[in-house]
């Protein structure tokens, strides 16, 4: 009976199927003429001018010897047909399934020693949570080889739909934004080169070429939710790639999940590298790397789908005011100040453009300096930004003070506008302060012992001899 089913799979799925293995006939070369690209392993690549070959021979000292194929990704519970033809000392092939559980599954398949080539074929379904698959031939015999040649694997191409739940959390992964200069991608850093040499979608790609040990584009770091799904995928052009997410982990060491690809050989390949955020990570950071010096990867259309951690909030005005996970003191101050403001100002709603804003959200961007704010709207949202806590705060504060016109003459008097529906065309607004330290110095006598809210509201970064508390982004020191 299961075979009648695997059967009827086959001849209903298999209008799907293609070639998932790269370089099964041991063609194309990796570092040496001995080397098949796209395989691993103790063997040896012959070409002996008629035909080209892999052949395993167990060497002292070794239990086995194999050659093995770069893992590549397939879809679970769909059929597969792996096949190829042996000569030579007997031997074992195996289809090595990784589970999402990080387990192994194998689909193996023994052979006979045969004096000329003959065909083996072995036909399945791929289990149940398989995330990839990487092929094994293998021989235990030291006293006679083992040929391989013309290995496949047919199965159903993988379609790339991100974790389900999930939502792109890497930003400007297609290097379209320009960072500080033309060669550099927002939000992006790393020793690359953003270019219009190649590209998979729009204009740009970057470019990653070794002058050292290796070269990377690095995401900046964006947080996750541990024990939850993610998948990184994305397009590279060029020589053989490594990608890593690199997951922090407060007091321990950072935690690398990685994949490794073969040269796409003229052409724009996949990859997909898919996990579990580690229990206890609170950040991710996404990492392409090329350890060639002599030729470049172009990296493009890159997205990191996860799970977004669970967002403290609080409503006000029919508005969600929300922070990141683990929010810095600062951060929490920004929250109750629009909550405590709004309520008093907004009746009716904010509504920029088109949109009506459902949700301010405060969080830290690395892009910008320390002390540089930002403020925008994109379609229900609005995002209050800063290169730190306190530039969040001071971000809150310019979007309370420009934007809903409430001011602060000293710590004790305030002006507040009565209650309204606030339009705007749109809110595109960033600045810094013009100078590094700011403080209107007074004795301790004189300063209100307000831990440095109306220093901070005035955009102070220093507030004579009483220090500004962390609540308010902290005070600058000198001397």
């Amino acid at each position: 009976m299961r075979q009648l089913t695997l059967f009827l799979l086959i001849i209903c799925c298999w209008i799907y199927a293609t070639e998932l293995l790269e370089n099964g006939n041991f063609v194309k070369t990796y570092d040496s003429e001995a080397r098949a690209l796209g395989w691993d392993g103790a063997y040896q690549r012959i070409n002996d001018g008629n035909e080209i070959f892999a052949r395993c021979l167990k060497q002292e000292g070794m239990h086995y010897c194999e050659a093995a194929s770069i893992p590549f990704d397939v879809v679970p519970k769909t059929p597969f047909v792996f096949k190829g033809e042996h000569r030579g000392g007997a031997g074992v092939v195996f289809a090595f399934f990784k589970l999402s559980d990080g387990s192994n599954k194998p689909v193996q398949l023994y052979i006979s020693g045969k004096p000329e080539w003959s065909e083996f074929q072995v036909e399945d379904l791929i289990p149940e949570n398989a995330v990839s698959c990487s092929l094994l031939l293998r021989t235990f015999n030291s006293q006679r080889a083992a040929d391989f040649r013309n290995i496949s694997f047919d199965g159903t191409l993988p379609v790339f739909e991100g974790v389900k739940g999930g939502v792109e959390m890497l930003r400007n992964g297609s290097f379209e934004q320009i960072g500080g200069f033309e060669s550099e991608a927002a939000f992006f850093r790393g020793v690359y080169e953003r270019t219009t040499e190649q590209a998979k979608g729009g204009k740009y790609s970057v470019k990653c070429l070794a002058g050292r040990s290796y070269c990377e584009a690095g995401s900046y770091p964006f947080e996750v939710a541990p024990g939850t799904p993610f998948e990184v995928s994305g397009w590279y052009y060029g020589a053989a790639p490594t990608i890593y997410a690199f997951f922090t982990v407060p007091g321990e060491d950072s935690v690398a999940i990685n994949i490794s690809k073969h040269e796409s050989e003229g052409r724009w390949s996949r990859f997909r590298l898919a996990g579990t955020v580690p229990e206890g990570a609170v950040k991710c950071q996404v990492l392409l790397r090329n350890w060639s010096s002599k030729q470049p990867i172009y990296f493009d259309e890159v997205h990191f789908s996860g799970i977004r951690p669970t967002i403290p909030e609080a409503s006000v005005a029919g508005i969600k005011i929300l922070l990141p996970e683990s929010p810095a003191a600062a951060l929490k101050t920004a929250q109750k100040e629009l909550v405590h403001y709004l309520g008093k100002v907004v009746s009716g709603g904010i509504v920029c453009g088109n949109s009506r804003i459902a949700q301010i959200v405060l969080e830290e961007d690395e892009s910008l300096s320390e002390e540089a704010w930002s403020i925008a709207s994109a379609n229900d949202t609005l995002f209050l930004r800063g290169g730190s806590p306190r530039g969040v705060l001071y971000a809150t504060y310019h979007f309370l003070e420009d934007c809903l016109e409430i001011h602060w003459w000293n710590p004790w008097e305030e002006s507040v506008p009565p209650a309204k529906e606030w339009r705007f065309k749109s809110l595109s607004l960033a600045g810094k302060p013009f100078f590094a330290s700011r403080d209107i110095y007074r004795s301790r006598a004189m300063i209100s012992e307000d831990s440095g809210r109306f220093a901070a509201r005035s955009r102070m970064n220093r507030n004579g001899d009483i220090k500004i508390s962390a609540e308010y982004g902290g005070s600058r020191t000198f001397g």
